[in-house]
């Protein structure tokens, strides 16, 4: 060759990596985002649900945005796992408060590899509740017998990380 170095030579190689960067970006971004549609409401939502105002009063007499009402929202979590592993060990999902969530998982061994399983949904549901504007969500996963496995948001815990509990 003539010495010149393969950065020269071939500078497309430098914008097909950043290009694929973006595009994981991109794709974080839209599966964070797969749970919501245009006006950020659920879609998986029921009918009666939908026809209802984008904001809905709350017991105290306040509102309470959408996607911040408590219950179930086991499909909505398995939804933004995005097909991730993660989402097929998520048996139900319960909003307890507003940033709030308690995970019940089908891990029965906590001492277990498949344990390891539970700080991936941890981490799938904190990431959930970030994409719903929850500044400091807290996330309890459980085992299949309700043995706490992992805890997000705990004061006791390391700060801002899913913590083995």
């Amino acid at each position: 060759m003539d010495g010149t170095p393969p950065q020269v030579r071939r500078p497309w190689v430098r914008w097909a990596l950043v290009a694929a960067a973006l595009l994981a970006a991109l794709a974080v971004v839209v599966a964070l985002a797969a749970g919501t549609d245009e006006d950020g409401a659920d879609s998986s939502a029921t009918s009666s649900a939908s026809s209802s105002p984008s904001v809905a009063p709350s017991p105290s007499g306040g509102e309470v945005p959408p996607g911040a009402q408590v219950g179930d929202v086991t499909e909505e979590l398995r939804t933004a796992a995005g097909g991730a592993v993660w989402g097929a060990a998520v048996v139900s999902a319960e909003r307890t408060e507003p940033g709030r969530v308690e995970v019940r998982t089908n891990i029965t061994d906590p001492g277990s590899p498949e344990a390891q399983q539970a700080i991936a949904v941890c981490e799938g549901a904190v990431g959930w509740l970030e994409g719903q504007g929850v500044a400091d969500p807290y996330v309890d996963v459980q085992g299949a017998d309700g043995t706490g496995l992992v805890r997000h948001g705990d004061p006791a815990a390391a700060d801002g990380e899913c913590t083995a509990y």
